[in-house]
C-alpha cells in the first residue's frame, strides 16, 4: 500500500518513514498561512498547484504537510476536494431557512459548523436558527460536547436562548464572550477557522461602530 503522500510504501500504521520523521516535528499555521492555504484549495487546479509551490518555496515545509492541514480544515475530505460548488450553494441556498443546519450538512456530506458559516460568507446567515446547539458548538471548537458541558456547569458558558426538548442553546453574543474571556480554555488550533474569523470579525466591527 503506497503512502497518502504519495512518496514510499506505508507502514501497518498507514504512514510512509518521510511521513513518521514529518509528524515528530511541529508544523505551527499562522493565521496568514491559513488564509492563504484556504485561497490555494479555493481555486482552479492549476493555480492550487501554482499557490501551493509559493507556499512550500516560502516555508521550506513538505507539500504532505500542507496537504494534511488542509484536511484539518475540511478543505478536502477522504475522496477528493471539498472545495464549495455552485450546486453546493445553490442547495444551501434553496433548503436554508426550511430544513435545519443538521439536514442540510446531511444533504451534502458536510460538518454542520461548514455549512454554517458558508451561510455567514453568502451572506445568507438571517436565515439560520439563532444561537448554537451544544454539539454545534463543540464542533465550533474542536472540543468534545463533554468538554462543553462542563464548561456550562462551570459557569463559563451559559446558554440563553430556547431550544427543542428543554435544551437551551448558546446565542452569538455569549459565544462572542465565552471565546474573548476564556481563551485559556481551548486551542485556537483546533477551531474551526472560518467560523472563529466570522465571529471575531463581527465583533470587530460592532467595536468600531460604537467609537
Amino acid at each position: 500500500m503506497i503512502c497518502e503522500c504519495g512518496r514510499g510504501e506505508a507502514s501497518r500504521q498507514g504512514k510512509c518513514l518521510a511521513c513518521w520523521g514529518e509528524q515528530r516535528r511541529v508544523y505551527v499555521f499562522s493565521d496568514e498561512l491559513v488564509s492563504k492555504l484556504r485561497i490555494a484549495y479555493g481555486s482552479r487546479k492549476a493555480e492550487k498547484t501554482s499557490r501551493l509551490n509559493e507556499l512550500i518555496r516560502q516555508t521550506r515545509w513538505p507539500r504532505s504537510v500542507f496537504h494534511r492541514e488542509a484536511r484539518r480544515l475540511g478543505l478536502v475530505g477522504s475522496t477528493g476536494r471539498k472545495a464549495w460548488s455552485k450546486r453546493d450553494n445553490d442547495t444551501l441556498s434553496f433548503n436554508l431557512g426550511d430544513h435545519s443546519i443538521e439536514q442540510i450538512a446531511r444533504m451534502l456530506g458536510r460538518s454542520p459548523i461548514s455549512v454554517r458559516a458558508r451561510a455567514e460568507v453568502l451572506e445568507l446567515s438571517r436565515r439560520i436558527r439563532e444561537g448554537y446547539s451544544s454539539t454545534e458548538f463543540a464542533s465550533a471548537m474542536g472540543v468534545t460536547l463533554k468538554q462543553v458541558s462542563q464548561w456550562i456547569e462551570q459557569g463559563l458558558l451559559k446558554p440563553d436562548l430556547p431550544g427543542n426538548h428543554g435544551h437551551r442553546r448558546i446565542s452569538e453574543s455569549r459565544a462572542r464572550g465565552f471565546i474573548t474571556r476564556h481563551a485559556d480554555k481551548y486551542d485556537l488550533r483546533k477551531v474551526d477557522q472560518l467560523w472563529f474569523r466570522t465571529i471575531a470579525f463581527t465583533s470587530t466591527k460592532r467595536l468600531v461602530a460604537t467609537l
